[in-house]
């Protein structure tokens, strides 16, 4: 009976339940992996175990003992491996800590402080390369009728649709890749992001820097942007073995004044803005006022001219459906469609640096070592002295399919890849019994 009279209490309290007013976190999906909403369900049911005006205070007390975070709270921080969300609770998952939206920098942990694996970009020689000037913005392309395309914020989940629109009609574009925005994971350790990224070098397309996390430049440190920077070096390096020399800055802010131009100039970056914003970002849901951009700013281009057009890869709408009105004009206009690089009379060869050691155990599963003209060279993992010969034989055929199918330069790389390879084969558990014949311990000087 005194259970019965318990459930029966719990039981008359639930239209009270719906008419408390729970904190905002308390109505968030529970499922959030390691999140501070895993716990809602253990929070409600104590909060159940209280009966009448009990219960009321129970949660306002629960409320009031919330860990909250940031300038509206007297500038507190949370506790070690917390974020401070954007309406000023602390807790993890990626309501909590993702960027730039969400989570709030100085008063807690965010997913842009995270770092890459492998050898840190610091110190790379960064000598100026091909015609495209450095420290200063480049708002348009030199080639004539020629229009860049060009999409921020990727890879995300339209990217491979996108890429199959761009490929039914032979067209390249330039990416602006960020690292570690909006909750995505690290796009050198999420499987989707690495193939799409493989798969734009693959077909042609340019991949630039968006940086690692989307802050604002202009209001950023030196050394904060160049930290930011080197970051999505090594994402983009662990998945291709190379990083790029074209950025885009967030949210285009990175000003002469602030130091921020003269900062890309020292790290060798073309800055690159635009000569028309599609404005999809501010309609998002909207094609026909996207169209209509497009049409008034091309409109107003002269006949001889050209264009570098903005677009967001993450705005579904933008990315396929404006994309594929944009390649029916432009066909129909006698234009030409290309990467940024290409419009600026850019050889494909200066859009990219090689670090200068890279170390296969910390790259991206399936990256690849020499990626070149379409070629993507793979070393196989290896445990052993007898794996380790295995995957050097296959690193040797791979290099003998490269100079069949004319790959040039890329197949010279292979192939100086596997020397190095076969020297460690020879080498490690034998001669040196103190080296073991592992991926995890073997690395390379790149040939440049």
């Amino acid at each position: 009976m005194r259970s019965l009279f318990a459930l029966l209490s719990v039981l008359s309290l639930l239209p009270f339940l719906h008419a408390i007013s729970l904190p905002a976190s308390w109505r968030q999906p529970s499922w959030c992996p390691g999140s501070r909403n895993a716990s809602n369900d253990t929070q409600l049911q104590s909060a159940l175990l209280v009966s009448g005006n009990g219960f009321a205070y129970s949660i306002i007390k629960r409320q009031a003992e919330e860990p909250r975070c940031g300038p509206s709270q007297g500038n507190q921080s949370c506790g070690f491996g917390q974020c401070c969300s954007g309406t000023g609770f602390c807790g993890t998952g990626s309501n909590f800590c993702s960027v730039p939206q969400n989570c709030q920098r100085n008063y807690g942990f965010c997913d842009s402080d995270i770092t890459p694996d492998g050898p840190d970009t610091e110190g790379e020689q960064r000598n100026a390369q091909g015609p495209v000037p450095y420290g200063q913005v480049i708002f348009n392309c030199t080639t004539p009728q020629t229009l860049a395309l060009t999409y921020d914020d990727g890879p995300s989940n339209h990217t491979q649709e996108l890429l199959d629109i761009l490929q039914s009609v032979g067209a390249n574009a330039t990416f602006f890749v960020s690292g570690i925005t909006n909750g995505k994971g690290a796009i050198d350790r999420t499987p989707e992001w690495i193939n799409a990224i493989k798969r734009m070098d693959a077909e042609g397309h340019q991949i630039a820097s968006h940086t690692w996390s989307h802050p604002n430049l202009t209001n950023s440190s030196s050394e904060d942007r160049a930290v930011d920077m080197r970051k999505n070096e090594r994402a983009i390096a662990n998945i291709l073995n190379k990083y790029p020399t074209y950025m885009r800055p967030p949210y285009l802010s990175c000003t002469t004044e602030s130091g921020c131009l003269s900062d890309m100039n020292n790290l060798g970056y073309h800055v690159v803005e635009n000569s028309l914003d599609s404005q999809d970002w501010a309609h998002p849901n909207n094609l026909s006022a996207m169209v209509d951009t497009f049409d008034s700013g091309l409109g107003q281009a002269l006949p001889n001219g050209s264009m570098l057009l903005m677009q967001h890869e993450r705005i579904p709408i933008s990315a396929l459906n404006l994309t594929k009105y944009i390649l029916m004009d432009i066909t129909q206009r006698g234009w030409k469609v290309s990467t940024v690089g290409d419009c600026l009379g850019d050889d494909p060869q200066n859009w990219y640096r090689t670090p200068t050691r890279t170390e296969p155990a910390t790259m991206a599963i399936d990256s690849c070592v020499v990626s070149s003209n379409g070629f993507c060279g793979t070393l196989n993992v290896f445990t052993n002295k007898q794996e380790c010969d295995d995957s050097n034989g296959n690193c040797y055929t791979q290099v003998d399919d490269c100079n069949n199918a004319n790959k040039g330069a890329a197949c010279d790389k292979m192939k100086n890849i596997c020397d190095f390879q076969a020297l460690y084969c020879a080498s490690c558990g034998t001669m040196t019994p103190n080296i073991s014949c592992e991926t995890k311990d073997f690395g390379f000087t790149n040939q440049q």
